[in-house]
């Protein structure tokens, strides 16, 4: 494939390209976009660096650009958090290995994947490693929060933004076998990211989505019972995982009410286009007379604040009678507009 062959990333390919054909290419960068973006430009800027016929780009026919493509060649190393961080002994070993020569290619490639999940131990000893590079190595950080990551580590790289195609992951999604409306609405809540969205069940999802809207119709047709208890289901289901993977869950409960909302949004506007619920729009409709708009704009804003105190370690107990709340006062309101 090669770096010139990615969709809807110019600027990231002139930045690129350009210090690949200068040999200044930096030897620590943030690349910030989806898991499956970022690491797929990656994979193109390992290739490029041990090409044997570089162009700057690579040629995609070497021994070196096909070892790399099957995943196989010795020099590029790929790191992940195990469990939840980087823990210090997976950075150490990078470490030990930047500072030797390359086995075959001309540069050793250290890919991390999702990056914030150094912890200030580990961070602060990889930080070393950018203090006094190795001319043989090249660390390349994959993210989609790179304001988590240590400020001391990010003033030491360059960030380049890698932008996800919605037409590209709807194209992928429906050549997987999926229909096109499901495609629509995944590529909204996960942002494009088609390996995460594969690595969820579509089902459930789906299901859940459908247990939102009910939430909704419930709240606003005065049922409170009954949309607190399907609340207090979805959000206490998953109290016995860790508690990191309880806010990635709840981010995407947050996410599909999110999807609802603003639907409800553009239906209220007239708009006609590009819906992430193609298949609830009827029921929508239904609906939409009798919220208020102003409501539903001050309740996207207040499930985003929600989205954030995710990371502030709410109150577990607590958080579905917040949630509740916010639901109860956006969307049972008397007036329509």
């Amino acid at each position: 494939m090669g770096i010139r062959s990615i969709e809807n990333n110019d600027v990231a390919k002139k930045i690129i390209l350009g210090a690949l054909k200068n040999g200044r290419l930096s030897y620590s960068i943030i690349l910030k976009g989806t898991a499956s973006d970022t690491y797929f430009m990656a994979i193109q800027i390992a290739k490029a660096l041990n090409c044997k016929n570089p162009e700057p780009d690579s040629c995609e026919r070497c021994d070196s650009c096909l070892k790399i493509e099957r995943n196989v060649h010795p020099d590029i190393i790929l790191e992940e958090p195990e469990g939840s961080f980087i823990k210090i002994s997976q950075i150490r070993r990078l470490i030990e290995i930047a500072s030797l020569r390359p086995m075959i290619g001309r540069k050793r490639v250290f890919i991390i994947k999702e990056a914030e999940k150094m912890n200030e131990e580990s961070g602060n000893a990889f930080l070393k490693t950018l203090e006094e590079p190795s001319p043989y190595s090249h660390f390349l950080l994959l993210t989609k929060n790179p304001e988590k990551i240590l400020p001391t580590i990010r003033s030491r790289c360059l960030q380049i933004d890698i932008f996800s195609s919605s037409k590209s992951f709807i194209k992928k999604f429906v050549e997987s076998g999926f229909n096109e409306r499901d495609a629509i609405f995944f590529s909204i809540i996960f942002e494009n990211d088609f390996e995460l969205a594969l690595s969820v069940d579509m089902e459930k999802i789906l299901k859940r989505r459908e247990t939102v809207f009910k939430i909704i119709r419930n709240i606003k047709e005065g049922d409170y019972l009954n949309a607190l208890d399907s609340l207090l289901s979805e959000i206490e289901r998953g109290k016995n995982v860790p508690r990191a993977e309880w806010n990635e869950d709840i981010d995407l409960f947050l996410r599909i009410i999110l999807t609802i909302i603003e639907d409800l949004i553009k239906l209220k506007h007239d708009e006609s286009t590009y819906f992430a619920n193609i298949g609830l729009l009827d029921k929508m409709v239904d609906l939409k007379g009798r919220l208020k708009l102003e409501n539903l704009l001050k309740l996207v804003e207040r499930i985003d604040f929600l989205r954030k105190t995710l990371e502030r370690n709410v109150n577990q107990s607590l958080f579905p009678y917040i949630l509740f709340v916010e639901l109860k006062e956006g969307l049972n309101d008397k007036g329509s507009d």
